[in-house]
């Protein structure tokens, strides 16, 4: 239940955080591909993360860390290139870096704060 609970809020979190830069930034067209991206990616990686913590250690974590996030960024910037057709390959994953820069940076000071 505590797995749901905390997955569940990381997931709200990002999206309170991503959406509204996302259509701020690229209109309506970026909606459906932050909404889509995060509700893929997002609860995945949380969900490795904690497993990891939990049955492997916390070195695990800080190795999987970096690997899974970027494997989210790549994914959602593949998801904003087929959405927006105004983004070239480059622009699609320096937008989704910049989305997830940010909401990976709040989430650390939401984090620190705790």
């Amino acid at each position: 239940m505590r797995l749901v609970l905390y997955t569940t809020v990381a997931l709200l979190l990002t999206l309170v955080i991503e959406l509204p830069l996302a259509i701020a930034i690229k209109k309506k067209q970026a909606f459906l591909p932050a909404l889509l991206g995060n509700l893929l990616t997002n609860p995945l990686v949380n969900l490795i993360l904690t497993a990891a913590l939990a049955y492997l250690g916390k070195a695990s974590y800080y190795i999987l860390l970096p690997i899974l996030e970027l494997s989210a960024f790549v994914s959602e910037g593949f998801l904003y290139y087929a959405f927006i057709p105004s983004l070239s390959k480059k622009n699609a994953l320096l937008f989704s870096l910049l989305l997830n820069f940010i909401s990976f940076g709040v989430g650390l000071l939401i984090g620190a704060a705790i």
